[in-house]
């Protein structure tokens, strides 16, 4: 691939990234702690859609707030690793080597 190849891809790669950011607000994942007793479902666009905690938990305040923050931690984890899977598909067609970071 010559550059004039790379810098028209790089044109459209803005427009692409955008409607990317779309679909990825529509996905969720799930953070999960305490066997499930904590879980906080997550947008990929770091929007907390909702958090479910059970009934066992509700009387102890430290035990809550441990699960909380585990659960929050796993679904930011969850939504890293579709942000990068997502990023790694749009800029493959570059072939830009794969340590080699963009401005933005």
């Amino acid at each position: 691939m010559n550059i004039f190849e790379i810098m028209q891809k790089a044109k459209n790669l803005k427009s692409e990234m955008e409607e990317s950011q779309k679909k990825l607000a529509k996905i969720e994942v799930e953070g999960r702690s305490g066997g499930g007793m904590v879980v906080v479902s997550m947008a990929c666009d770091y929007r907390v859609i909702s958090v479910k905690l059970d009934e066992s938990i509700k009387d102890d305040l430290s035990m809550l707030e441990d699960l909380l923050k585990l659960a929050m931690n796993d679904a930011l984890s969850k939504v890293s690793e579709k942000l990068q899977e997502n990023m790694a598909s749009q800029l493959g067609g570059l072939g830009l080597p794969p340590d080699f970071k963009l401005p933005f």
